[in-house]
């Protein structure tokens, strides 16, 4: 199924199936985008972390992402949404990310300063 793809084309197949089964798992329609709350659901986190994900998203002056750790959204009316894509792009920068620092998961989702562990 895969076979003859890129590494890129296979991270992002392998992302948007993460994400997909976590919508099945959840119940949830695929849609263009989603509510906080759902994508608390979706990526398994709480508010709080939500947004300090949403709160330090930010580009660099040549348009990439400074931290991949963080999450782009849009105001819709007067509610806060994360597009489909990018709650996709999310789990492949943090998969790829995480597997090249050694770590499984972010210092910003469990509250611990960069390189220090629970039991320090």
């Amino acid at each position: 199924m895969t076979k003859g793809k890129s590494f890129a084309e296979r991270s992002i197949i392998q992302a948007e199936n993460t994400l997909k089964a976590s919508l099945a798992a959840l119940g949830l329609p695929v849609r263009g985008s989603y509510p906080p709350g759902e994508v608390c659901a979706i990526l398994g986190i709480g508010d709080r972390t939500f947004w300090s994900l949403v709160n330090g998203f930010e580009k660099d002056e040549d348009g990439r992402i400074r931290t991949p750790d963080k999450l782009d959204s849009f105001i819709l009316r007067t509610n806060r949404r994360v597009a489909y894509l990018e709650i996709v792009d999310f789990i492949r920068r943090n998969n790829s990310y995480h597997r090249r620092a050694g770590s499984g998961i972010p210092a910003a989702t469990t509250g611990e300063a960069p390189g220090r562990s629970v039991n320090e």
